[in-house]
């Protein structure tokens, strides 16, 4: 949805820029080209080797001789290849020609293809990894091993296919998924990536207990309803145990920021924070019964949001302490250096979430990034080292 951060479609002050207004003529080359990799998202694991496909159109009812030159450059520019190719194609026809690539360093690669047709050239610019080989374990992390990489199992966004997805974040390391799976799924056993999500849809299904506070057979009935073919199956690869709260909740300013007794400064919720804290409150402990009556291997995660949005919860209820274990953090740091301090949005307020669970007495909490850090590359942000760099820091801490 616009304005989004992440696409800067909206600035933040000042008038809009004078009207401009441009002409131009615009021709058809004599041959187009398609440049297409032959692993969908420029994507490669070593010992497999980068390869381009490109595919000729001759628009003109004579034969053309195109030139074509390939050439890479690896970030650091420490390493540079290029090819180069003629291809003949015929009057009204179609050609492809396919460059190999031969790369020894691993990581980030940008990649030209330059065509000359006759006194016209053509430029195409795209990007790739090059991958060390992998050599990770796989499907067997359990908890206290350290962290686990996972990645959403989404078709919308604008997401790519499913495969395609989850292949390429096998190739970068993911080993869980952020789904459950109500039947099995070949390629995510094929993968051994697991999932620890025990329902589809249960932030959305949650929010909807708002609507049902005082009914609590009617809440029964609409969470049974919503889950009936939504609820993840044990397998090798399956272990459904985590269920969400609420997608991305406040209470105010209050959730995004710190709690002012943290920096010396008393506190006390206003009307209309109290008021949805004892709303949500409400909500949750007329739902987590339910589930946990008919799924008694949930563990509850309050919410999928920010993660300051337990801190009144858990100080103020006791029933919510018993049925909390931990986290869905989603906290997008967009620009945020990583060490940023009191702010709203800073990475650094999941200490905060870390100590209220240790006040709370909750041993061994889930703390589950489902969302963010989400650290943009767009030419107003940041540069792809910035990024590199910022990523890294954030998911560090």
């Amino acid at each position: 949805a616009y304005p989004d951060p992440c696409e800067y479609s909206v600035h933040a002050a000042g008038l809009p820029s004078a009207v401009h207004i441009y002409a131009m003529t615009l021709e058809r080359p004599a041959v187009t080209i398609d440049l297409q990799p032959d692993k969908p998202g420029n994507v490669w694991t070593a010992p497999n080797a980068p390869s381009y496909t490109v595919k000729l159109r001759n628009l003109t009812d004579k034969p053309r001789r195109v030139e074509m030159k390939l050439s890479t450059k690896d970030y650091y520019g420490k390493e540079k290849t290029a090819q180069t190719a003629t291809v003949e194609v015929s009057a009204n026809g179609e050609a492809t020609h396919q460059f190999t690539l031969k790369l020894k360093r691993y990581g980030y690669h940008d990649v030209t293809l330059t065509q000359i047709d006759g006194g016209k050239t053509w430029e195409e610019k795209r990007s790739l990894a090059y991958l060390h080989a992998d050599t990770r374990e796989r499907g067997d992390w359990q908890p206290g091993r350290g962290p686990i990489f996972g990645c959403w199992a989404a078709e919308y966004h604008g997401y790519p296919p499913f495969e395609e997805q989850m292949r390429n974040m096998a190739a970068a390391g993911v080993e869980a998924v952020v789904a459950a799976f109500p039947t099995p799924n070949k390629l995510i056993e094929d993968l051994k990536m697991t999932s620890f999500m025990l329902a589809n849809g249960d932030i959305w299904v949650t929010n909807g207990l708002l609507d049902y506070l005082d009914k609590p057979r009617e809440a029964e009935d609409y969470l049974l309803r919503s889950f009936k073919d939504n609820i993840g199956q044990q397998s090798a690869v399956s272990k459904p145990e985590y269920f969400c709260f609420f997608a991305e909740p406040s209470l105010g300013p209050i959730t995004t920021g710190i709690p002012p007794d943290y920096y010396g400064e008393d506190y006390k919720l206003s009307q209309s924070e109290q008021e949805r804290l004892d709303k949500y409150t409400k909500a949750f402990l007329l739902g987590a019964p339910i589930i946990k009556k008919h799924w008694p291997n949930a563990k509850f995660l309050l919410p999928w949001g920010d993660p300051i949005f337990p801190v009144y919860f858990l100080r103020n209820s006791k029933e919510v302490r018993d049925m909390v274990s931990g986290v869905g953090v989603d906290i997008p740091a967009f620009e945020r250096l990583a060490e940023m301090q009191i702010h709203q949005l800073a990475i650094h307020r999941c200490y905060v979430m870390r100590e209220e669970f240790r006040k709370a007495g909750i041993k061994n909490p889930i703390f589950a990034m489902m969302e963010g850090p989400a650290v943009a590359t767009h030419p107003s942000s940041l540069t792809l080292k910035e990024h590199a760099d910022n990523s890294v820091r954030l998911h560090l801490l």
